[in-house]
């Protein structure tokens, strides 16, 4: 089947038969002023309308394409910058048409809220996302599966009821006096027993977070082969940057051991954690995001 129809085929069954907009293609040396023309920043909100994750990029005043993040679904992005700024919104490079841009914006006084909006040669992308969930659906586990083995240790769903919760032994759960609560500021306001956050994790909070599917918010698969794959050899490569204090070349700490976590969340004042930064790592930390963003939409 020739592409042009193949393609053609694809972005009606995506978009139910709606006609998109061809892709803009970037302005020819365009590039940030070196110097801003007004001095004042402005706060602008970009927000994604796609159902697939974007690369936004500022151009710099090179010409190219600089401070890259990525936007999930339905997600915004706010930067600080100033008037005469250029900004691009391209499909993330893991995707079917990775690369594609599909916006560019110059940064004026209004309007300082921009809609990333899909356009045809892009929308492959959204083809993309709903044919994963074929891929996605062989690595779900049954939830209903009995807690047994190993497994009911770290990786099991249990349903406790009310009653069973308010009847459990509150020594064998939560903050304990062995976790002395005194030694740290963050921990001052946790009681012994305290096995839930009723500071940050409200339903004001939890409000806030988007919202991308009608289910529970839970669902146990096993990782994606790709991903697992990918972490094993990263892993091997990396890990000589595995000790406490390491830095990557640009000066970004990679991996910081015996690290306590702001808020008391855990009582790793007295039982530390170390963290792996993978905003050291770019590249895997692109993977991570795109191999997981398939099991987030079909949650």
């Amino acid at each position: 089947m020739p592409f042009r129809i193949w393609f053609a085929m694809l972005s009606t069954y995506a978009m139910g038969g709606v006609a998109l907009r061809n892709c803009p293609r970037p302005t020819p040396g365009v590039a940030s002023p070196s110097v801003p023309v007004v001095k004042e920043r402005i706060a602008v909100t970009f927000s994604s309308t796609v159902q697939y994750p974007v690369e936004l990029s500022w151009i710099n005043r090179a010409g190219r394409e600089a401070q890259t993040e990525v936007l999930m679904p339905r997600s915004t992005a706010t930067r600080h910058t100033f008037q005469g700024h250029v900004f691009r919104a391209r499909v993330h490079q893991s995707m079917l048409a990775g690369g594609v841009m599909i916006a560019e914006y110059t940064i004026q006084p209004h309007p300082t809220n921009w809609n990333i909006r899909d356009c045809a040669q892009a929308n492959l992308s959204a083809v993309a996302v709903r044919v994963g969930q074929e891929q996605v659906l062989p690595l779900v586990h049954d939830q209903a599966a009995p807690c047994l083995g190993p497994s009911a240790e770290w990786s099991c769903i249990r349903h406790v009821s009310p009653q069973e919760y308010f009847n459990r032994d509150s020594q064998a759960y939560g903050f304990q006096d062995r976790d002395d609560l005194a030694v740290s500021s963050d921990c001052k306001f946790r009681k012994e027993g305290d096995d839930t956050d009723r500071h940050y994790s409200v339903l004001s909070k939890r409000m806030e977070a988007p919202r991308v599917t009608d289910g529970p918010g839970f669902l146990k698969v096993s990782m994606p082969p790709k991903l697992a794959h990918a972490l094993y050899q990263w892993v091997t490569k990396f890990s000589h940057h595995w000790t406490n204090g390491s830095t990557t070349g640009d000066g970004v700490a990679g991996y910081q051991a015996r690290r306590a976590i702001p808020g008391c969340y855990t009582n790793a004042h007295v039982s530390p954690v170390s963290q792996l930064n993978l905003d050291a790592f770019p590249e895997m930390r692109r993977m991570v995001v795109s191999q997981l963003q398939g099991v987030r939409t079909w949650e």
